[in-house]
Formats: structure tokens, sequence, C-alpha cells
């Protein structure tokens, strides 16, 4: 019996942010790699989809996620108020599990929604993620790719997975005439009209259509698919028809320019048989007024059984609506997703595939893109198509960060490429070179594509990333020039007034001040819209300085600059805060901050990035003075704040001071914190986990700690301190045996030295305890611990000079306190046991001066000791 599976995620309505799940791609761009303190966002890119950025933050939010048992694995995501849900799935693939992608648009990530949840029956896990500044995403993984269909009623919406029923044994029988049959698909064409050289095995029909991930465009001679009837119908095997080759094209769009990710529209052919049908007439027309410059007043709405070709041109329709900001990308997918899934053997499937992962780029939806593209280089590799794809793939790949892997694609791309296709891919070069290569690189890259392409390096946005990559190569002349060139078209005012300010603070990062003021003030003197005058004040401010307390007066006032734009007052109040902080006024600083937290989502991630940044700073400069206490008491301030929001090497930092101030098991929160939070911790973090939960007492959570660490194969340093925290553990628990077997594999002096006294209490213990701690005599420097451990060991099996050299070595060594007081002890009764009254007199006069208490003992002892010797 299957086990089934319910999750229940509840949503309401509230302003939240949440980091990504970095794992699987995120939503928009590469980082930009500007100069200086990033502000309000800059003015769009002209080629930016209007859609991508929502201009208010998500209005729900989900608040909690359960995982429950039930009769049918569902997934049921409960809103404050209706959505409209958008469902794919990604195929196994190598590691990566089958999932099931639930996006929901408007939607924020909760406090409560951030944590992963195990599964059960075919439910791996259910995760949640947040892929651009609007989209929650919540993620189930599969143990096996299973039939879903979905399900909304008001504001619920229901995934409900279908396990597979088991097969029936099937019968020759004519099937009732009411029962639909599904007509298997022929072999699909690649578009010169020639079968793919791959073969796929027939998918089973499923009750819901199958996620587009699955869909193959191009597949190969597919046998024929059958579905039965009823549970004693034979499968009918039907005909294949071969339908005629669909020629493509790409090519710019003449109007509007598309958003950097999907570059261009690969037209199809329009006048060609394969769109010939009666119904696409009039979307023939409107993609034919597109190309001509002229958008379509209305868009030709499909009829109730559209033909391929409908449905196809109806989704090229869709996204070029969305390039205008008229439509909205995820409507041009789910009309993709339609033709791919309705037509799969559509000889132009391939195409709805490159443009589907051109979609899915526009929205920063990169895995998807990702698998979108890839489909049409593993099934039609002689495709013309092939070069798009992989174009789009290298987008896709650069943005999930695997930089090695969008080279290689990127390079098969441009081979051979010409006119407007190697114009892009020269673009999408100097983006791969932005992100993953150095400065130089970039820069020479905007170079080429500059040189190979006049004319394309014309919008706001491209100038900045040429400026930006030739300013951090050292080029500052150049990028200034470049941003300060009159313009053959010019720009609008914002747009030009924010790649004068670039070129401003490219002067100010190059240490030429008096340029910087100069290029602020051009932009003042332009008349700007407020949000780019505050901005200009602003670097004005920061760059004249001045006392940090007048500085960050400076800038509150100026945050209050009326019809300021949310996200630059919060920047701004962090720069307050920023000044505050470094006049030494932390409370306002932390005041400050909460201001622009309550700025929305944008405010939010300003403040909770520059937090970190105090926090981390301040940490950083008690670590560098080795300010235990300064670092104890702040966290004793500043918890819950540190808690959320310290990196691991600070959080480390806190908690080693906390540990040698006496408080381990704070320390131990801590570091517990920061293996929950920062999945794949440093090692380093484990092992002061495992070392701190022993020293508070928890030798249980400490052997835990300790193995868990030990199966990651850490350094061998780390692997030894690991065994001296068993070994202590397994004393701490009164498991000598284990501690004994633990400490023959660390090189923790100390923990052995522990293991080998409490052998010594062992019946037949000494020899044993003299061979764990014998490394110790070895060693160059060993502690006195273990040269203690080794003299009582020697004196267990009355072995009275090595007893008293092992004791000598600890007193030179500069033992102190107790140890200095057990080795003259040790000294003494070792020397007296080998008949050397002096030597022993003389450690008994060590252990009188190390010790005022026991020096009369020590004086009765030395005398009794005259009386048997010579003086």
């Amino acid at each position: 019996m299957a086990v089934a599976v319910a999750v229940v995620v509840a949503v309401a309505r509230a302003d939240d942010s949440s980091t990504s799940d970095g794992t699987e791609g995120r939503g928009g761009d590469v980082p930009s790699l500007g100069i200086g303190t990033p502000v309000a966002p800059a003015e769009p890119h002209a080629d930016a989809p209007a859609v991508a950025q929502p201009a208010a933050g998500p209005s729900n939010r989900i608040e909690s996620i359960e995982l429950t048992a039930g009769p049918t694995p569902a997934v049921r995501i409960s809103l404050a108020a209706a959505a409209r849900p958008l469902a794919r799935v990604l195929p196994a693939h190598g590691k990566e599990p089958a999932r099931i992608y639930v996006d929901l648009p408007d939607t924020m990530l909760g406090a409560r929604a951030r944590t992963a949840l195990g599964g059960a029956g075919v439910v791996r896990r259910v995760r949640t993620a947040l892929f651009d500044r609007a989209t929650a995403r919540v993620v189930v993984e599969l143990a096996r790719a299973t039939p879903y269909t979905v399900e909304t009623a008001g504001s619920v919406v229901t995934v409900t997975l279908h396990p597979p029923a088991p097969p029936a044994r099937a019968k020759a029988v004519t099937p009732p005439a009411a029962t639909a049959r599904v007509s298997p698909p022929p072999p699909a064409l690649d578009p010169r009209g020639e079968p793919c050289t791959g073969e796929a095995p027939a998918e089973p029909a499923v009750a819901t259509p199958a996620p587009i991930a699955e869909v193959e465009p191009c597949t190969g001679d597919k046998p024929a698919e059958t579905v039965a009837a009823g549970p004693h119908d034979e499968p009918v095997e039907q005909p294949i028809d071969d339908p005629s080759p669909a020629p493509v094209e790409a090519g710019p769009i003449v109007h509007p320019v598309l958003p950097i990710a999907s570059a261009g529209l690969v037209w199809p052919i329009v006048d060609s048989p394969l769109y010939a049908a009666a119904d696409a007439a009039p979307l023939r027309s409107a993609l034919q007024a597109w190309r001509n410059g002229a958008r379509p007043e209305r868009a030709p709405k499909l009829g109730a059984s559209p033909s391929a070709a409908a449905l196809y041109l109806a989704a090229d329709l869709a996204f070029l609506d969305a390039t205008l900001g008229h439509g909205d990308y995820w409507v041009a997918i789910a009309a993709y997703e339609r033709a791919l899934r309705e037509a799969t053997d559509f000889p132009d499937a391939a195409r709805g595939h490159v443009m589907l992962g051109y979609a899915n780029l526009a929205l920063g939806l990169a895995p998807e893109a990702t698998a979108a593209f890839t489909l049409v280089e593993r099934r039609c590799p002689e495709s013309p198509l092939l070069r798009h794809a992989k174009l789009g793939l290298a987008t896709a790949l650069r943005i999930r960060r695997r930089f090695a892997d969008a080279r290689h694609a990127l390079d098969e791309a441009v081979a051979g490429a010409d006119g407007d296709f190697r114009c892009r891919a020269y673009r999408e070069q100097a983006a791969l070179a932005r992100a993953a290569g150095t400065a130089a690189e970039a820069a020479d890259a905007f170079r080429r594509l500059d040189g190979a392409c006049p004319g394309v390096i014309e919008g706001a946005g491209l100038i900045a990333d040429y400026a930006e990559s030739l300013g951090l190569a050292g080029e500052t002349d150049a990028a200034r020039a470049l941003l300060l060139a009159p313009r053959a078209r010019p720009l609008p005012v914002e747009q030009q007034g924010r790649l004068v300010l670039l070129a401003g603070k490219i002067a100010a990062a190059a240490g030429d001040a008096a340029a910087a003021r100069a290029e602020y003030d051009m932009v003042l003197g332009m008349k700007p819209p407020v949000g780019l005058e505050v901005e200009a004040k602003m670097r004005l401010a920061l760059l004249e300085g001045g006392k940090p307390k007048a500085l960050a007066d400076r800038l509150e006032t100026l945050a209050a600059t009326p019809k300021t734009p949310g996200a630059l007052r919060a920047a701004v109040l962090s720069e307050a805060a920023d000044a505050a902080a470094r006049g030494g006024d932390i409370g306002h600083a932390l005041a400050l901050l909460d201001r622009a937290n309550r700025l929305g989502p944008e405010g939010a991630a300003q403040a909770e990035g520059r937090r970190a940044e105090l926090f981390g700073r301040w940490i950083s400069a008690a670590k560098a003075k080795s300010d235990d206490v300064a670092l104890a008491t702040l966290y004793s301030a500043y918890a819950t704040s540190i808690d959320e929001l310290a990196t691991p090497d600070d959080r480390l930092a806190v908690a080693g001071a906390l540990g040698r101030l006496g408080l381990h098991a704070s320390a131990a929160r801590l570091l517990r914190l920061s293996l929950a939070d920062f999945e794949g911790a440093r090692p380093d973090v484990k092992l002061g986990l495992a070392e701190e939960a022993l020293a508070a007492g928890e030798p249980e959570d400490a052997r835990a700690a300790a193995r868990e660490l030990l199966a990651t194969a850490p350094s061998p340093e780390i692997a030894g301190r690991a065994r001296g925290v068993l070994a202590r553990a397994a004393l701490r628990a009164g498991d000598v045996e284990a501690a004994a077997a633990a400490a023959l594999h660390t090189d923790d002096l100390a923990a052995r030295a522990e293991v080998a006294n409490a052998l010594l209490g062992l019946p037949d213990g000494a020899p044993r305890a003299r061979a764990l701690v014998e490394v110790a005599l070895a060693a160059a420097a060993p502690p006195p611990a273990a040269l203690l451990a080794a003299g009582a060991a020697a004196a267990a099996e009355e072995d009275w000079t090595a007893a008293a050299a092992a004791y000598r070595r600890a007193l030179d060594a500069g033992a102190e306190g107790p140890a200095r007081v057990a080795a003259a002890a040790g000294l003494a009764r070792a020397a007296r046991a080998a008949g050397d009254p002096a030597a022993a007199r003389a450690a008994l006069r060590e252990l009188a001066a190390a010790d005022p208490i026991v020096k009369r003992a020590a004086g009765a002892a030395e005398r009794a000791l005259g009386r048997e010797g010579t003086p």
C-alpha cells in the first residue's frame, strides 16, 4: 500500500523577507560588481522587463508547513486570499530527485516556513525557497516520478499525487463507444522535418497533463503509445502520420527591445504549411504586425479546440506582450507549456522549448530554463535551434553560478556564429566575464562586443556594466569617459543622471575626490527626480565625511526628504547607522536600522545586511584585541541579533570567548545555531560544538557531534581533536574501554593522559596506560599532564628511573599549581624508591617551594630522608 502524505502550507498577508535557496538558482541576474555601498536600485535597464520586479512588496506570506499522512498523497497550500499558483516538475537527474515546484506569486516566506521537513512514502522532503523578490516556492522532493493534478478552491490550492495503479492484464475486446481513447503522437521532427536519432521509451498515460520538464519535443523514433479503455481492453496501436517540416528563423524583435535574459524571439515561419491551420490566421496576422514594429491592439483569442499551430503562435504572442509589460511572463510560460503538452509531436516543438527557456530566464527561473534548453540539446543534437538552446543554457548556468559549465555551453554557441546571434553571444560572454572572471576579462569582453556590434551598447544598463568593469580593472579614465560621453540618442534625465552618478562613484573609489564631487554636483544640476537627487546628496555627504555623529545627523535629516523612495530612504538610514556606530553610539545605530527595516522588503534587506556588517565589524575588533570580555558583553546585549545575523566565523569567535570564560552552555548553543542555519558548516564549527558541549557537561551531545564530524573525513588535525573529544566523552560516561579505543587514534596528548590515568585504576591498566602515553615522551614539548601520566604509569610498574625522568621533565616544562606539586611529589617518591635520597630531598625542596601549604609536610619528609641516608 502506498504511503500517503499531505503537506499543508498556511499563508497570511504580511510583508516579510527571506533568503533564497541557492541550490536551485535564484531569480534575477548575478549580483553587480558595483563600486561602493549599494543604495537605491538604479534605473531599470532599458531592456529589462517591466514585470520582473514589482514595485510593491508581496502581500502574502507563508506562515507554516505541516506534513501529514493520509490515504492519498497531497500538498494543500492555504493562503489568505485566492492566488494563481504555477506548478511544474523537474525529473530526477544524477543525484537530484524528482521535484514538484509550486510557485506562489506575490508571496513571501515567513519565519516558520523556512525549515525543511522530512518526508514519508513517496515524499522525500518538503522545503521552501524564494526565487525572486515576489515569488515564494514550495518544493516537494519525490522518491520517484509521480503523476499529479492541481485544483484550486477559494484560497486553497491542492496538488494531489496519484500513485500508479498496478498493471492489469489486458484482453482483446472492443472498447465501449463512449470510452475515449488517447491517440499516440507520431515521431517528433526537428525543424527541418527530419526525425531525431534518439529513441525515447513510451511514457504511461496519466490523469493529469505531463509536467513541462518531462515533455520531449524531439524524441526520435518513439514507439506508438497505447491506452487501455477499460480493465479488459487490449491496447490498440495507432497509425503514425508524418507532418510536414517546420522551417524556423531567428531574429530580433523590431519593437520593443527584449530583456537581456531572453535576447530575442525565435520567429516562426508563419507562411509555412505547418502554420496554415484556419484558426491560426488571426494569430499569424498579429505576429506579422509585431514583426513590422506595431503591437496589435487586441490579441486574438484561442478557440475551444485550438490547433497545434494556434497554440504555439498564441504562446509567441503572450511572450511578446510580456516584453512590453502589457503581459506577464507567467502567462507566456503557461501558454508554451500548454502547447508542448497538447501538441508534443508538433514539428516546431523544439522552438517551443527554446522559447519556454527564454520566458523562464526573463523571470530568473534558471533551473526550469536549464531543463527546457537541455531537452533540445539532448533530443535534437542536429537541430538548427541548438545554438539558441546553447546560448540560453549558458545564461541559465551563469545565473546558477555554474560558471565552468556556462563557459562550455557558450563556447559551443559562439563557434561559427554571425550576425545578430553573434552579438547576442558576445553580450552573454561579457555578462559571464562580469560574473565569473576578473574585471580585466569583463572589460575585454565588452570591448569585443562594442567592436563587433557597434550601437549595441546604447542602453543605460549595458553602459553602466561596461563602465563598472573598466573601473574595477583600473581603467578609471576610460570608464568615466564612457559614462560622460554624449549620446547619439539622448537618454532620459534619470538614466543619464545615474550614469554621471556612477562616474562619481568610480572617481571616488580611485581617490579622485575633486572629480567625484564635480560629478555629484553635475547630477544635482540636472534637476533630477527626487530619488536621484537624494542619492547624489548622500554620496556628497559620505565623500565629505566629518565627525561620525554630525554625519549621522546629516544623513538622518536627508532620509526624511519627502517623496524619497522607500528603498533609498532605507539605504540612507543604513549609512546613518554606520556613521553612528563608528561614533560609538551602538543603540542609535540599531534604532536607525530598525526604522530602515520597516520600509518594505528592500528596506528590510538593506537593514539586515548592514546590521550583520556592523556586528561583524564589532566582533572582529574585539577578536583582534583578544578581548573575550568585550565579546561576551556584546553577545549578552545583542544575543538575538548575533544568533540571526552573524557569520559562522563571527559565531565561532564569540563562542570561543564564551568558552574561555567558562560559559560553555551558551557557547554550545550558539554553535548549534550555526550548524542549523549554515548547511555544510565548516569542520571547525562542528569541532567547536563538540568541545563546548563536552565542557558544558553534555557528553552524549559531544560524542554525537564528534562522530558526525569524523564521518565527513576532516583534516588530520581536526580528526585528532574530534577523537580526543570522543575519548573524554566516553570517560564522562564511565566507559573507560571506549575511551581507550578512541584515545589510541588521537594526537591529543592531554586526552591520552586523562584516559591513561583512568586505566591505572584497572587491574591490568598500568601497561596499557604506559603504552598510551609513550608518544608523549617522544614529543618535543608534551603537556605536563601527559608527562605526569607517563610518570604515574612507569611508577605503577616500578620502573623508577623512567618515572623519575618523566616527573623531572614535567617540572622542567613549567608545570604549575597542583600539577607542579604532583610532579615534585612523584619525583621524590621515584628517587627514594630508586635509592637516591639526595635526589628525593631535592625534589621535596621543590615541592615546598611550589606550595607553601605542603611546605611543613615536605620538610618533615625531607628530615626523614636525611635519617635514611647521607646528606
